[in-house]
């Protein structure tokens, strides 16, 4: 391992994460202990294949020799732009054969210092985790609210059968025909009870109503939003001092606003910011009496939408990043889920000038 100054290396390894240096070849050269502690002695072997390769693709050309041999002082090629800091990810399995993932910041050095640059990590894998986690739980959340909906048109569906089945019955004398409508009207009758079980047990889960204070619901879907949110990305909160009590489910409220989120940070292609605000609204109703709301609006500084995509964001299965993983439930589970708790949705929004998703419940 390559000598560096001992005041240089004591600082380094005073830093409280792994940093690794390498030489113009990209050969890591250097570790400091929080690296070795890390990753084990043979810190070169371990690292070399997963982190290089990367690197040197986007630092090779500020590595060059004639860059060595005087560019950066007379002012020519590479030296009159600005190298890049390489940002990556990789999964590393360590000493201990713990599988980890990090996420590497690379920056060149000086040419004429004894490493030609440094790459520091940093352990993001309990952040992976809360994000799959949430992915997951938003999968199934949207599932179940599809499977509910699903389930109550297709009762419906089978009532009308069940009435025709019931009206060839009475207009039919005919022995076989009407044996073949009898096993037809049990098979559907097997079915209503199968639908019948499933909404009763999906009610079950929803129908959990407390009363609960929506400021305490936004400070934890912010909090965790900044754990598992792109460090580029910045959230904003501000909550109610006065009351912002609801009557409803709070899981339910939670994973709207989730939805919301992974919607802005979606829209945000770069740095951004996605704001958050708990207001109390009163609004007239057909009687003319005010009525007291909790509105939630999130605002993001993403791309924004036009209006065909705006007037179509609520539909099933529709979605604008099909290339991208995107299924057309997101949104369609929240327009629902609001609309299950008495309130309803609003949208504003302008291509390159973000958009803001305002939500309205009513007060119990």
């Amino acid at each position: 391992m390559i000598d560096l100054k001992k005041d240089i290396s004591i600082v380094l390894d005073f830093i409280p994460i792994p940093v690794v240096g390498w030489d113009k070849s990209f050969k890591i050269v250097y570790w400091n202990s929080r690296a070795e502690n890390e990753f084990g002695k043979d810190v070169a072997k371990l690292l070399g294949p997963s982190l290089m390769k990367e690197i040197s693709k986007s630092l090779g050309s500020f590595v060059s020799d004639n860059n060595e041999n005087g560019d950066e002082e007379n002012g020519n090629s590479n030296s009159k732009k600005e190298p890049p800091t390489v940002i990556q990810r990789t999964e590393i399995k360590t000493e201990t054969a713990e599988e980890k993932t990090y996420e590497w910041v690379s920056f060149l050095l000086s040419s004429k210092s004894s490493l030609r640059g440094l790459s520091m990590a940093k352990d993001i894998s309990r952040i992976e985790l809360l994000q799959k986690k949430m992915l997951e739980s938003r999968r199934l959340a949207t599932v179940g609210q599809l499977i509910g909906r699903v389930s109550h048109e297709a009762n419906n569906l089978l009532m009308e059968v069940m009435c025709g089945l019931s009206a060839a019955e009475s207009n039919s004398k005919d022995v076989r025909v009407l044996e073949d409508i009898n096993t037809a009207m049990d098979g559907a009758q097997k079915i209503r009870s199968l639908l019948k079980s499933l909404l009763s047990n999906i009610r079950k889960i929803r129908e959990e109503k407390s009363l609960f204070d929506v400021n305490e619901i936004v400070k934890g879907v912010a909090n965790f939003s900044r754990q598992i949110l792109p460090k580029k990305i910045k959230i904003t909160a501000n909550y109610l001092e006065s009351d912002a009590r609801i009557m409803g489910d709070q899981d339910q409220l939670h994973q709207i606003l989730l939805n919301l989120i992974i919607n802005a940070k979606d829209a945000i292609t770069d740095k951004g910011e996605i704001t958050i605000e708990v207001r109390n609204v009163s609004r007239p109703e057909k009687d003319e009496k005010e009525k007291e709301y909790v509105s939630i609006s999130i605002a993001d500084t993403g791309c924004g939408m036009n209006k065909n995509v705006k007037d179509k964001i609520f539909e099933l299965f529709f979605t604008t990043k099909s290339g991208n993983g995107g299924t057309g439930l997101g949104l369609y589970f929240v327009y629902n889920s609001v609309k299950e708790m008495g309130g309803w949705i609003e949208v504003e929004s302008k291509e390159n000038e973000g958009s803001t998703f305002t939500i309205f419940i009513p007060k119990r």
